[in-house]
């Protein structure tokens, strides 16, 4: 008799560990759907952050008479066979004038191996610009023409830390504007006030 009721209690203290272990696991998965669900959801937050960057590009875009704003965010998109990372940007924000096409669609997932010009630029200045005739841009010469180019302006958009994060990029199509040091000045201060909204999204 006393032998079964070690049994029973043997059996019983692992069906309660093994019950405990396994509700520990479900409340834990529940938790982190959860969380990634909230993660996931549009805040009204999110929509006023949205509509201040979008406000911030079309007042810019206005004052300076500059035909297209964009912003372009870094970020992953899956790994290679070999586990390394695949590096990406998309161009998350658009500002353009009356009658000039948009470019957000054809500017998603692009692997920075594409540009590794500019990507060595965006590293190593707070801001660059280049005339559309330039040879340096022969290698996208064919969306420069189609998008009517005439002038780019990029800056780099980093954390506190100086992580890059992304980077603005200014075009103009009807007409050229001058680059004064006023300008460079408000392209660099535009690409740091960015930055704190696009991290706190």
């Amino acid at each position: 008799m006393e032998m079964i009721q070690i049994i029973i209690t043997g059996i019983f203290s692992v069906i309660v560990a093994f019950g405990t272990v396994w509700l520990k696991h479900f409340l834990d998965s529940r938790k982190k759907a959860s969380d990634e669900e909230n993660y996931e959801r549009i805040s009204q937050q999110d929509i006023d952050s949205m509509l201040e960057v979008q406000e911030f590009l079309d007042n810019f875009r206005e004052k300076w008479e500059v035909d297209r704003v964009g912003i372009f965010q870094f970020h992953n998109g899956g790994k290679f066979f070999h586990g390394i990372p695949m590096k990406k940007y998309s161009q998350t924000f658009e500002s353009v004038s009356h009658g000039v096409s948009k470019s957000k669609e054809h500017n998603q997932g692009v692997f920075v191996t594409e540009h590794p010009s500019l990507m060595k630029h965006l590293s190593e200045k707070e801001f660059f610009h280049v005339d559309a005739e330039d040879p340096v841009l022969d290698y996208i010469r064919g969306r420069v023409t189609e998008e009517g180019i005439l002038q780019i302006f990029s800056a780099p958009i980093r954390s506190l830390s100086g992580q890059l994060i992304g980077f603005i990029q200014l075009h103009t199509v009807k007409h050229k504007v001058e680059m004064t040091e006023e300008l460079i000045v408000e392209i660099i201060d535009l690409a740091n006030n960015l930055s704190g909204y696009l991290i706190k999204r």
